[in-house]
């Protein structure tokens, strides 16, 4: 799980390039976000939390996005939902499609 992983996610029509990077921060598993099209670098992450091939985290903002994946070798796919927001379904939830792969720089 350690290490920089890139990819990209679709969310509400968009294409949104990223990565996530995985680190140890004494015992505590930790990660940040990275991604050109919403202006973030190493935007730190909340509640990361694996458990063998199971992943989850999320973004610390005011509408916190929370991920649940599945790591398969040097992949990671899932979803990213919100409620609470503004989404395009009209109930005030959104949900994100995501895919990144680890890459040989960490």
């Amino acid at each position: 799980m350690l290490g920089t992983w890139r990819g990209n996610a679709e969310f509400q029509g968009a294409h949104l390039d990223l990565s996530v990077r995985f680190y140890r921060e004494g015992d505590a598993l930790r990660a940040t976000l990275s991604s050109p099209d919403l202006l973030l670098l190493d935007q730190p992450l909340d509640d990361v939390q694996s458990d063998g091939r199971h992943v989850r985290f999320t973004t610390p903002d005011e509408h916190p996005l929370q991920f649940d994946g599945v790591a398969d070798g040097d992949s990671l796919g899932g979803t990213a939902s919100r409620s609470g927001g503004t989404g395009r379904r009209g109930d005030g939830s959104c949900r994100a499609n995501a895919s990144v792969s680890r890459s040989r720089v960490t």
